[in-house]
């Protein structure tokens, strides 16, 4: 068995290298024999991928392979145009040698594009026609550039490659290399051999791209060694998925199916533990039921007895497309949220879960299609009276049918109790705290008179009926507030962002040269953009951490990295105002909010950008150990400092630092931009997410130090 092994990779070997000597003789009678014989081969195995791959597509969960096996057709197109263009063949008379280098280029462009976009598709599900239709159109456009003269010249006769040619070679050679990056962190969905064969094909389609920005003649020898490349990098893929493919299919094409398997398996001896659970119930209730029933037949099929549980059962049951569309629904869904089931089936499902609550849904949806195991959540539905009802589900896909079976049982009752009893027991609470020490003082009046007792508890009766209304008008307005914080960023920050950017391209001069009064003006307009923006993302924070709905969200990094990322978005302005800059930071691994601390460190370093006309800024970091004298927890402490030799804070004005909306009196007010809100939400959020505190040391005139503590690691 080896000796046979043996002799078929020798055979194997000799017949690529006696392909690879007939190519390079082709070339030597004729460079344009040795071209097309290169280019037509590439092109048949890229629509030989594409059959495969289309005609395969309902067994093909792999992405990746979908979308390269569709991109390659269009590839393969624009490879032919390229070689019924080349110089000799007097295909497309006219044009010279710059029309097969453009063509080269485009295909190129999209191969790159092709190969960078695919990883991104691995797990997730590609509608054929669509990417086909993408497809199509973006050819049909590049070639209409192309044969209309609009393309940049790529090549010169007589000069050679264009600058352009050269530059486009090497942004194609960093897609290739990211794209690369990019597949090999998804290599899990691959087995070794198919991950090394397109892994090297995308590497020899570099090496073929960094060969064709060294030649001067479309005969030269770096064209030839460009095509060489080419064809290994098509060989390769031809490896990978034909040759691979069809030896080994359950390894490449059924990957993902194989990988399911354990999954839907585990979903199904839940499913049939179910469904073993309910058919004993049945049992039972069949059982007292042919006591009754003494006609009733006394065998039924299990198909009988799940339609007669379907329809019979006072929980809700359905049963949905993976699109979220109802197929059939029981007669409680009906009667409970007072839609027909024509109705209901009339559209997607989401539509009646309360907005608040769809977000969860449709994740748990998404994870029970991916996964294949049953799901349990609740939500609220919107029955047709607008009331809301909380429903608990519980839900699981049956792959092979493609249809999603659940059940929900009406909880509103119980969610009811839930925040009757729980805002009962806050009143309650507060309300014991209070009356506890007028209790104790009249105590003895108490005991004499049990009128006086009555009054008091009917009072007690009266104010918690008035709390439980205000309470509840409370709720109504914070949730006014959210829907206006919501609103209020997307409806303001919107616009801004695009005021901001087309301002900035005018400034840059994009779109031709501006005098100095229009540059002004826009200096203007941007920075009156950016400081909108500035205090409209302060008052939504504000705002959030006003009203409790913050979040927090903890990862790991290095205090060092965050420091370095601050400094250097304020190293410009330092650097124009004259200032020196010194930074002491250390190296510690942190488990809090980054995007938070971030946020805190940059607004002590803009508030002493802004107040320093002269001398320098220090921004230091510092390790506090846990003392034995500390009434804390013993956490080890990070506290970073931001020290300036500005204009000062007078002492008076302390007590005002980090109030709302608060600007100090300073010589340098009329001239330093502010909201007044950067302290107060930088104190806001080391109080409310981060756990820590500030600390300010000023005196007018000399210059101020700004100093945070916060929590190595919070959880």
């Amino acid at each position: 068995m080896p000796d046979s092994n043996m002799r078929e990779q020798l055979v194997y070997i000799g017949g690529i290298a006696a392909i690879g000597l007939g190519l390079y003789l082709s070339s030597l009678y004729s460079y344009l024999l040795f071209h097309s014989l290169i280019e037509i081969t590439t092109i048949a195995v890229a629509f030989t991928l594409f059959i495969l791959t289309w005609n395969a597509r309902k067994y093909v969960v792999n992405g990746y392979l979908r979308l390269l096996g569709i991109g390659y057709a269009f590839i393969a197109l624009i490879d032919l145009l390229h070689t019924l263009a080349y110089k000799g063949m007097n295909v497309f008379p006219g044009y010279g040698a710059n029309l097969p280098t453009q063509l080269w280029i485009a295909a190129r462009y999209l191969q790159a594009v092709t190969l960078f976009a695919a990883p991104l598709f691995v797990e997730r599900r590609v509608d054929n026609r669509a990417i086909f239709g993408i497809y199509a159109a973006a050819v049909s456009v590049l070639l209409a550039v192309v044969y209309s003269g609009n393309f940049p010249d790529c090549f010169i006769e007589g000069k050679g490659l264009t600058a352009f040619k050269i530059g486009s070679e090497y942004v194609i050679t960093a897609l290739l290399l990211t794209s690369l990056y990019f597949f090999y962190r998804e290599r899990k969905h691959f087995n070794d051999k198919v991950f090394f064969l397109i892994a090297s094909s995308i590497a020899c389609t570099a090496l073929s791209e960094i060969s064709f920005t060294a030649y001067l003649s479309v005969y030269g020898f770096a064209n030839m060694v460009g095509h060489f490349s080419k064809l290994a990098a098509f060989y390769l893929i031809y490896r990978a998925i034909l040759v691979t493919g069809l030896k080994e299919p359950f390894d490449l094409i059924f990957r993902d199916l194989k990988q399911a398997e354990e999954a839907l398996r585990n979903s199904r001896d839940t499913l049939e533990e179910k469904i073993r659970e309910r058919t004993a119930e049945l049992r039972d209730s069949n059982e007292k039921l042919a006591m009754d029933l003494t006609g009733r037949k006394k065998a039924e099929t299990e198909r009988e007895q799940y339609f007669r549980f379907f329809t019979t059962s006072t929980d809700l049951m359905c049963i949905a497309d993976p699109d979220g569309a109802f197929i059939k629904t029981n007669p409680a869904c009906s009667e409970q949220l007072g839609y027909s089931e024509t109705e209901l089936a009339a559209k997607p499902f989401i539509e009646f879960v309360h907005p608040d609550d769809r977000q969860l849904t449709l994740d748990e949806m998404a994870r029970q299609l991916r996964t294949g195991f049953s799901v349990n959540f609740e939500n609220r539905y919107i029955c047709k009276d607008g009331s809301l009802r909380w429903l608990s589900w519980r839900a699981i896909y049956d792959k092979d049918e493609g249809t999603t079976y659940a059940t929900a049982r009406d909880i509103t009752e119980r969610k009811k109790a839930e925040e009757e009893l729980r805002t009962l027991n806050e009143e309650l609470e507060g309300r014991v705290k209070e009356r506890t020490a007028d209790l104790q003082k009249k105590s003895i009046e108490l005991l004499e008179s049990q009128r006086a007792l009555m009054n008091i508890v009917e009072d007690l009766n009266l104010k918690t009926n008035e709390l439980e209304k205000a309470n509840t008008k409370l709720r109504e307005l914070d949730k006014l507030k959210s829907m206006f914080i919501a609103s209020m960023s997307h409806e303001l920050r919107t616009p801004l962002n695009s005021i901001i950017g087309f301002s900035s391209i005018l400034l840059d001069e994009w779109l031709g040269p501006l005098t100095a009064e229009q540059k002004e003006n826009l200096s203007i307009i941007l920075r009156s953009g950016k400081h909108l923006l500035s205090l409209i993302n302060d008052v939504i924070d504000v705002s959030k951490v006003e009203a409790g709905i913050i979040e927090r969200h903890v990862e790991d990094f290095d205090i060092f990295d965050v420091i370095s990322e601050a400094v250097t978005t304020f190293t410009k302005d330092i650097e124009e105002k004259g200032l020196e800059l010194r930074v002491e930071a250390v190296h510690e691994h942190m488990h809090t909010d980054r995007r938070r601390l971030l946020q805190c460190v940059l607004n002590l370093i803009s508030n002493a950008v802004k107040f320093t006309e002269k001398g320098s800024i220090t921004v230091q970091t510092l390790i506090r150990e846990p003392e034995r004298a500390d009434a804390g927890n013993g956490e080890r402490m990070v506290e970073i400092s931001v020290s300036d030799t500005g204009i000062g804070i007078r002492e008076e004005n302390m007590p005002k630092l980090c109030n709302a909306f608060v600007r100090l009196e300073s010589p340098l007010e009329a001239r330093v931009p502010g909201t007044g809100l950067g302290l107060y939400l930088t104190k806001k959020l080391l109080a409310e997410v981060l756990k820590g505190e500030i600390i300010c040391i000023s005196r007018y005139a000399e210059g101020s130090r700004f100093a945070m503590k916060v929590p190595v690691r919070i959880e």
